[in-house]
């Protein structure tokens, strides 16, 4: 029931950007905007944060815990990618879309503020692991996806240039200051915590006014739509945490994968998407109608699995 009400509460924020959106308030530069406000600054700033707020950091083993759950649920969610087209039955010609979709959970824009909800801004830091690879998985796997579009691919080069970004230097950081931190004035930390406690409902209202963008009726009606967010959202979450939960006593890391493991599809795809073929609208209704259907398939998971 807790996580329900958290649910509910993001839900509003969606509900607010929707509703800006459609009535002209917030437009698409606007949310541009904001979307790079959250990616360059107030993520980093929220993984920072929750160093800086934890009395204890990471040890040796909890590392190595993180490190055995992000192989874990990486390993499901690009197993199934490779399946999902299948699964389906889609053209040849969309797979890659497809596959991409599957393979990249929302961990920053939902990921992040849930998992700060649930269990603290000192839980952050073991997000870091998590960001650390989906940026090598989608600057990698995620433009071979994608390339099929007839697109040139990027150049080694140029794949390591995104590599190297604020998001992973942040998660770095992160990881290094949890196991020794270095002495910071009380008004550089508070900055971090008001900057990080920003995507909470920034990230929320972004997403729902990108949810405008498509007539609502289309993300019901798209069968095949709907046949993969129940895939991404329960049929690969489920089963994955429910083993899971035979091996991983401490309830904090199971909901940890949970939370990296059953949130939607990546926003972040359907921004990469539109480099490569700007009229294919599926990433958008993909990211749109998990989004959506998160709200009440995340709560669902976690009262399946017991937490």
């Amino acid at each position: 029931m807790v996580l329900l009400g958290q649910m509910i509460t993001l839900f509003i924020f969606m509900i607010i950007g929707y509703c800006m959106r459609r009535g002209g308030v917030f437009d698409a530069v606007t949310a541009r905007d904001i979307s790079w406000l959250i990616v360059n600054i107030a993520n980093p700033c929220l993984l920072l944060s929750g160093v800086f707020s934890s009395e204890q950091g990471l040890t040796g083993g909890s590392l190595r815990t993180t490190l055995l759950l992000c192989l874990y649920v990486y390993s499901i969610l690009i197993v199934f990618s490779l399946l999902m087209p299948f699964l389906l039955g889609v053209p040849k010609e969309e797979r890659g879309t497809w596959r991409i979709m599957t393979a990249f959970c929302n961990i920053g824009f939902m990921g992040f503020p849930l998992l700060r909800v649930m269990f603290g801004p000192e839980a952050l830091v073991y997000a870091a692991p998590f960001t650390i690879c989906f940026s090598f998985l989608i600057y990698t796997y995620g433009i071979d996806c994608l390339s099929g579009s007839g697109a040139e691919k990027p150049s080694p080069k140029a794949r390591l240039l995104h590599l190297v970004n604020v998001g992973t230097i942040a998660a770095i950081l992160a990881m290094i200051f949890s196991f020794r931190k270095p002495p910071l004035p009380s008004f550089a930390i508070s900055a971090f915590d008001y900057l990080g406690a920003l995507p909470t409902a920034l990230s929320m209202i972004v997403i729902g006014a990108s949810l405008a963008e498509n007539p609502l009726k289309s993300l019901f009606t798209d069968v095949r739509l709907l046949a993969f967010a129940a895939v991404k959202l329960l049929v690969i979450p489920i089963p994955a945490l429910l083993i899971l939960k035979h091996f991983a006593k401490d309830p904090f890391y199971l909901g940890l994968t949970m939370i990296m493991l059953a949130t939607p599809t990546a926003a972040l795809v359907a921004m990469m998407a539109q480099q490569y073929d700007p009229e294919n609208t599926l990433p958008s209704r993909g990211v749109a109608v998990t989004t959506l259907f998160s709200v009440v398939t995340i709560p669902l998971v976690s009262a399946i699995i017991g937490l």
